[in-house]
């Protein structure tokens, strides 16, 4: 066994340890103060419960099974001998005179030769079709206009009709990719189960202010703890549109993509009914560009959310139906509690609360140290199991994250799905 597996396996469970170590020294503390506040460990227990259940409980379980995971990854990776397959990159690009460059350039800089790269233009009104259609010269680049019809959707399926490729990855015409990822790809794909699979996305700005080191924390966690946790147990729902990558045939035996405000939500769930398997590659990283400004980001995720409950509600067949498998009897219905159900939920855990005549003051000392610890084991988990990870200027703004980003987030989801039960018109 090399040296380099050797330290991953020493380093993961070191970090094994130390999680069990953590877990009884918080155990210790929240009874001393339980003990502090006049209040006895069971009443304790009872106001927090929901903090502990479904924050705390889950982000004990995933820096648990995380690290086990890194270990079986270094133990058997994908096959480093594979059969070359041509990869389509499709980058539906509207008004991106600015970034179109280093996007085609990041793909046509990979060292994995057997590629093609559709740029569609998309009804843009700037130089953005001029500035891609330089890159044709290099040979592995083409580039198509259509007329914009307002969905990211249709621009990639009009892309599908000038390519050739046994396997399509989607780019964003912001986004960056690293230099062996279309190697990984193919890598990956040597399994005829895999389907589909999810990029490692990053964001690319992340320097620009306080909103975007925020976005680049929540990303950091989501794909390196969420995605992986995800992957593993099968229930993996999202494959961001900024990088996924999909199997051609079955692609187009699926209708394409749906023009819906998610359409990579969407497109996942029908991915998830011919009962292949849906993937994470933590070594595909792609760097994208997030909002800068605050209404910007607050329309992003309403969006978000609103295509989260369309699609949901679009295939509720997946709950329904035992051939669906471990996707449609977990994954939907832990996504529907997680993300839906227990967001309504804290609000009637508060009322309850109230009604009980728990003191503020002890509420908001008992919930502290629960967010606090869950928030410290979900980005020390994300950073001990990537290898890639985010520098400690951005992870060290996780109470940021944990008491104001995550509630307004929050906030923002509610009001999404409030507007998408009302049924109330909303543009892209």
């Amino acid at each position: 066994m090399s040296s380099p597996i050797n330290r991953t396996i020493f380093i993961q469970l070191s970090y094994l340890s130390c999680v069990a170590l953590s877990i009884f020294l918080f155990s210790f503390l929240f009874y001393k103060l339980a003990e502090a506040l006049s209040i006895d460990l069971y009443d304790a227990l009872m106001i927090v419960w929901p903090a502990l259940l479904f924050d705390l409980g889950r982000s004990i379980g995933k820096a648990i099974i995380l690290p086990v995971d890194v270990i079986t990854r270094v133990m058997k990776p994908p096959p480093i001998h594979f059969k070359p397959k041509l990869i389509s990159i499709i980058i539906p690009a509207r008004n991106e005179e600015e970034t179109i460059s280093s996007c085609i350039e990041s793909v046509v800089e990979n060292n994995y030769p057997w590629k093609e790269i559709v740029v569609v233009d998309d009804g843009s009104t700037d130089n953005t079709y001029l500035v891609a259609k330089k890159y044709e010269e290099t040979g592995f680049v083409k580039v198509v206009r259509k007329d914009s019809s307002g969905y990211r959707a249709s621009a990639i399926n009009y892309g599908l009709l000038f390519s050739k490729g046994d396997l399509i990855l989607t780019l964003d015409a912001d986004t960056l990719v690293n230099r062996d990822c279309l190697e990984w790809i193919s890598r990956y794909f040597e399994d005829e189960k895999t389907v589909a699979a999810s990029g490692n996305l990053r964001v690319l700005n992340r320097d620009v202010n306080i909103l975007t080191r925020l976005q680049a924390y929540e990303y950091f966690v989501a794909f390196e703890m969420g995605r992986r946790t995800q992957a593993l147990l099968r229930t993996l729902l999202i494959i961001p549109g900024a990088a996924s990558i999909y199997r051609r045939n079955l692609l187009e035996s699926l209708g394409f993509l749906d023009r819906t405000l998610a359409e990579d939500f969407d497109v996942t769930l029908k991915f998830h009914k011919v009962r292949g398997k849906l993937i994470f590659m933590p070594e595909v990283l792609a760097w994208t560009d997030v909002p800068e400004k605050w209404r910007s980001w607050i329309r992003q995720r309403i969006r978000w959310s609103r295509g989260q409950l369309y699609s949901l509600r679009r295939h509720a067949q997946l709950f329904f139906r035992r051939r669906f498998g471990v996707p449609g009897l977990v994954g939907a219905p832990d996504m529907v509690l997680m993300d839906i159900a227990l967001l309504f939920g804290w609000i009637a855990w508060l009322i309850w609360v109230i009604l009980a005549r728990t003191p503020i003051y002890n509420l908001i000392m008992l919930l502290i140290p629960v967010f606090l610890y869950s928030e410290i084991l979900s980005v020390s988990t994300s950073r001990i199991v990537s290898k890639d990870p985010e520098p400690l200027r951005v992870l060290l703004l996780f109470p940021l994250v944990s008491f104001f980003y995550r509630p307004l987030h929050n906030t923002v989801r509610y009001i999404g799905y409030m507007y998408e039960l009302m049924g109330k018109p909303m543009k892209w």
